[in-house]
């Protein structure tokens, strides 16, 4: 990519923070294209793009980290209306092995006065517990010719006994791409 670039930072908490809590948080970062500088075209296809992201799932009776390389999407963008029709198919890879970790449609917005990208992505048509993904980012260069998201999922237990929540699924990552 030309105009657009991820980055990530990974922290954990140690003894002398009190916690011992891990965060990751993905970023896209560029070059933005200007309200201004719209492609004259009423529609948008993307054709090239890049995954990047990890998956953590304490569901089962250990912790197991998903590389989200090999991951899938796509995007196309409607200029008369704003809005953007994108698709992310999530493939997690640990210790050689591949899982899907989800088919998500996303239907979102073009913000006006900044060219953002923001919206939700769905498991099938309609949000479901575990099946709900929200994404945010932006177009890049001259005509938005590349545009990046970053993505992020969460799952947390809620017992019914009162006892505290806990965070037991997590995907977080980003999506670029240009046409």
């Amino acid at each position: 990519m030309d105009y657009t670039r991820t980055t990530f930072l990974d922290t954990a908490g140690g003894p002398t923070s009190g916690t011992r809590a891990r965060t990751t948080a993905y970023c896209v970062i560029g070059v933005p294209t200007l309200t201004t500088d719209i492609p004259s075209a009423a529609s948008v296809t993307f054709t090239r793009f890049a995954v990047a992201g990890e998956a953590y799932d304490r569901r089962g009776s250990s912790l197991i980290t998903y590389s989200l390389a090999k991951s899938t999407a796509t995007l196309a963008v409607d200029l008369t209306t704003g809005q953007i029709r994108a698709t992310l198919n999530l493939i997690g890879t640990a210790n050689g092995s591949d899982v899907s970790l989800g088919n998500f449609t996303i239907d979102g917005a073009i913000g006006e006065s900044d060219a953002g990208i923001s919206g939700m992505g769905y498991v099938g048509s309609a949000p479901t517990p575990g099946g709900t993904i929200s994404v945010n980012g932006g177009f890049f260069g001259p005509q938005g010719k590349e545009f990046g998201y970053t993505f992020s999922q969460s799952i947390s237990t809620f017992p019914l006994d009162g006892s505290p929540s806990e965070l037991v699924f997590t995907m977080v990552g980003t999506v670029t791409g240009a046409r």
